[in-house]
């Protein structure tokens, strides 16, 4: 599942009615939606985090995500890993 809410991502993660094995979140720590409180979420609902990287990795891009907290975390559920 790939998610890029424009912050809505917290919403539909506890709200799921589904069980992906993987799960890629686009975090808006603009819109309220900050990375580590992503994280956490996911971790809250079963699934371990493997990586965090900025959303864009080449310049002005990076700057603009580094600024306002836009990372993708990727995560698979932690019963299937």
């Amino acid at each position: 599942l790939e998610l890029d809410c424009e912050g809505a991502e917290i919403d539909i993660l506890l709200e799921m009615e589904i069980r992906p094995r993987a799960i890629i979140v686009e975090t808006h720590g603009m819109h309220e939606t900050p990375t580590p409180e992503v994280e956490a979420t996911l971790e809250e609902i079963g699934y371990e985090i493997r990586s965090v990287e900025v959303a864009e990795q080449w310049s002005p891009a990076e700057d603009f995500c580094r600024e306002n907290g836009i990372d993708v975390i990727t995560a698979v559920d932690a019963e299937a890993a």
